[in-house]
Parts: structure tokens; C-alpha cells; sequence
């Protein structure tokens, strides 16, 4: 994948740094725990945040060491949330089913980069964000 397809998303005003994947879930709908991976004590923007996709056409997970276009040179440029509009994974899937071909709805591709992995998700419905 090309990260330059990507541009940063900012699903949770005034998040600084990079998050961890905690857990995921996937029972008929699709929730990804994070925790951010400078947690302090007293700031609460630093608690778990929740990442829900009610609706999702496919997920997968890739060890981090295997994705390098989501490496940064520098802990500056860290950053956990991406999406796009246009991406391999989306055209992976539209040449492989036929329903992707005649959705009409906008497909966007999600990326969740944390320090050990790399959480992509492709779906029809912006996801519900909670901070836990």
C-alpha cells in the first residue's frame, strides 16, 4: 500500500502521540480497543478509546516490521489514525466481488498504526469513537 494515498484522520480532538492496539473484538460488529502510549495519570485524554464499525466489509491485522510505508524516522511524525478513499486493499476487493463493484455507498479505508501493529479496515460507515 502507498501511504501517500493516505491522509491523517483526527477522529478524537486534541489526541497528541500514538495509541496501542489493546484488544479487538468482532462479534457481528467490529470494536478496537486502544491506549494511547504515553499514558499519564491525570490527563484524561490519555484514557482507552474505543473505535466501533458497525458496519465493515473486511479487517485485517499486519505485524508492523511488514508494513514499512507506516514507518516514521522520528517519534515526532508518529501518528495512529489514517484514511483513504483510493487504496490497493480497495481495489483488491472490487476486482474480487462482485458487491463491491455495484456498492454505491463511499468505501474508505481505515488504518489504526500502532508500535506493533497495523489494524486496516475497509467500510462503508464512518465508526463511532468513544474515549473509555
Amino acid at each position: 500500500m502507498n501511504k501517500q494515498n493516505f491522509s491523517k484522520w483526527y477522529p478524537i480532538p486534541n489526541l497528541v502521540g500514538v495509541c496501542d492496539i489493546d484488544a479487538i473484538k468482532n462479534i457481528n460488529e467490529l470494536d478496537i480497543f486502544l491506549i494511547p502510549v504515553n499514558r499519564k495519570r491525570d490527563d484524561n485524554l490519555n484514557k482507552k478509546i474505543l473505535i466501533h464499525f458497525n458496519s465493515y466489509q473486511s479487517y485485517t491485522c499486519i505485524d508492523e516490521s511488514y508494513s514499512e510505508e507506516f514507518w516514521v524516522d522520528s517519534t515526532q511524525k508518529a501518528w495512529t489514525f489514517y484514511k483513504s478513499n483510493t487504496s490497493c486493499y480497495i481495489e483488491l476487493l472490487k476486482k474480487h466481488s462482485i458487491l463491491f463493484k455495484e456498492c454505491r455507498k463511499e468505501i474508505v479505508h481505515y488504518v489504526i498504526v500502532g508500535t506493533n501493529s497495523i489494524f486496516h479496515v475497509i467500510s462503508d460507515e464512518e465508526p463511532d469513537i468513544s474515549v473509555l
